[in-house]
């Protein structure tokens, strides 16, 4: 029998993208830390989007592209999200109350924790802002959730469902061709999740080469619960490395996109 060995994930590559709305056209919104969560606040309030550097990566050249393209804005959603924030999901009463979302088969919604690209920031859920600052209109909102189930017949946020109108095709069109063209500059591989317009991530051969992390996995200013104290777990990482890891991350990604 053969039995995969998982790569531990370096908590140093873990970037906080916040560190990058002043010089790039993006903006953090953490939808599962306020009231725009399809289940309530789940992450605690000072939660902070973190991604891979990777993953970082390819947000800074896409966001780039989409602003040269038709002057608008990424905003970020959820990137890690550690095993100890999807328990406390999938805990939730709407969740409880719709078991299919989290069953396996075609119609689940949410992988189990531990599962995906999520806890190990290599999935990032995002949506558009147009050149007046005003979300797109995508069809749904992010994290539409349809009693129905992920079907593409019965999820209008289906990439392949069939009754959306031309605006909004075209608005999805430009957040897959800049996130798609900032992956093939890159040479990264990276897949749009077909049931969510907003959910794009590296392929499973990639993430699932690494073990996920919780929050006591992770440094104390990059938890998103309040469950674990700060004096255990990760420790936090010296002063300036968030700021020097962001540097080098903007730098690369100029050599691709400038402006």
């Amino acid at each position: 029998m053969n039995i995969t060995t998982l790569h531990p994930l370096d908590p140093q590559d873990l970037v906080p993208m916040d560190l990058f709305i002043a010089d790039y056209p993006l903006r953090v919104d953490v939808m599962y830390a306020g009231s725009a969560s399809f289940c309530g606040p789940v992450y605690c309030p000072s939660a902070r989007l973190s991604l891979h550097r990777d993953m970082a990566e390819i947000i800074l050249v896409a966001a780039r592209l989409l602003y040269s393209q038709i002057g608008g804005q990424l905003e970020l959603y959820d990137g890690l999200r550690t095993t100890t924030v999807q328990r406390l999901i999938c805990d939730t009463p709407i969740v409880k109350a719709h078991p299919h979302w989290t069953a396996e088969g075609p119609l689940r919604m949410f992988a189990p924790p531990g599962k995906g690209g999520h806890p190990r920031g290599m999935a990032i859920d995002l949506s558009i802002r147009g050149a007046d600052g005003q979300l797109l209109d995508m069809g749904t909102a992010v994290d539409a959730l349809p009693e129905g189930g992920a079907d593409a017949a019965q999820n209008p946020a289906h990439r392949e469902y069939a009754h959306l109108d031309a605006t909004v095709r075209r608005h999805r069109g430009w957040l897959t061709g800049c996130l798609m063209g900032a992956a093939a500059l890159l040479q990264r591989p990276l897949m749009p999740l077909q049931a969510e317009w907003w959910d794009y991530r590296f392929p499973d051969d990639v993430y699932n080469l690494y073990a996920p992390l919780a929050d006591e996995d992770v440094p104390p200013s990059l938890r998103l619960s309040d469950l674990i104290p700060a004096d255990q777990g990760y420790g936090e990482l010296p002063p300036g490395h968030y700021g020097a890891l962001a540097e080098i991350l903007s730098q690369r990604a100029s050599r691709y996109i400038r402006g």
